[in-house]
């Protein structure tokens, strides 16, 4: 049987596979990792992972010092989603809204995070700074998959995850106000925009030690749609969509550079297909 489980003290939703008597009572001769491999395929096995383990952590007591990631086996990049903002602990599940989602390469919270981008999907909103911005969430975690509910703005979000690559589907419920937001960690960051391509380059040097002078993880964000940018700020790139409710978005990184953040989406995205 397998059922969700809502954590109401948090607002995200768990997925929870509940075994039956039948199931766990076997054979003293079969093992446990021989039952599941006959009964259930990878994708049900995945349903298994709660990536929430190990996260109800801080910087005075860990439980795992973990975070809820979505990403490909030995992945470039990880997603993820922030909670708090100017820590390496910017992740909590006790913290009832978030501040967007995060695409890290931190090994730990005591080594700190290199070549990050925050993104968020938002809708009309006065403040774009993290806690101006925070909405309360329905959160569905998945080693696959993260989707997010943004109550605030009545925005619905789902990021999946390749090698390198991520692909973000957006649902506005106001086509009017519909808004993405791309934010910086370190001032002084490259950025290149595109609107004749829908394209936005990013190249983010953050570093927590150990890395050349010239080091940066380039990110290529590219949209479905044309946009209008209503605010470049505070290491923060607010673009406008016209009359959309859906919104897709492919972002692409590297360690190299944009033509292969470019060549990673090509290949990871669309199967080698311009």
């Amino acid at each position: 049987m397998h059922c969700h489980v809502q954590n109401h003290q948090s607002g995200f939703l768990l997925s929870v596979s509940v075994w039956t008597r039948e199931r766990c009572l076997r054979s003293p001769t079969t093992s446990l990792a021989e039952t599941y491999s006959k009964e259930m395929n990878g994708a049900e096995l995945l349903s298994l992972v709660n990536v929430l383990q190990g996260t109800d952590s801080h910087h005075g007591f860990s439980t795992g010092n973990t975070l809820p990631i979505a990403a490909a086996p030995f992945g470039l990049t990880h997603w993820t989603v922030q909670t708090a903002e100017n820590t390496s602990w910017f992740f909590h599940p006790s913290h009832r809204k978030t501040q967007g989602f995060r695409a890290t390469h931190q090994p730990s919270p005591w080594i700190g995070d290199y070549g990050t981008l925050i993104f968020m999907p938002l809708g009309a909103c006065p403040r774009l700074d993290p806690s101006g911005r925070s909405s309360s969430i329905r959160g569905n975690f998945l080693p696959y998959r993260i989707d997010l509910d943004l109550q605030r703005y009545g925005i619905q979000s789902t990021l999946t995850p390749t090698r390198s690559c991520a692909q973000v589907t957006v649902r506005y419920s106001d086509p009017h106000q519909a808004f993405f937001l791309l934010e910086r960690i370190k001032k002084g960051d490259p950025v290149q925009i595109s609107p004749e391509t829908n394209e936005v380059y990013i190249a983010a040097q953050n570093s927590s030690g150990g890395t050349r002078d010239d080091f940066a993880c380039y990110y290529l964000v590219r949209f479905n749609r044309p946009f209008t940018v209503a605010s470049d700020e505070n290491l923060r790139l607010l673009l406008r969509f016209e009359d959309t409710t859906a919104l897709e978005v492919e972002i692409g990184s590297s360690f190299i550079g944009f033509d292969q953040a470019r060549l990673n989406i090509k290949q990871e995205i669309h199967g080698g297909q311009s």
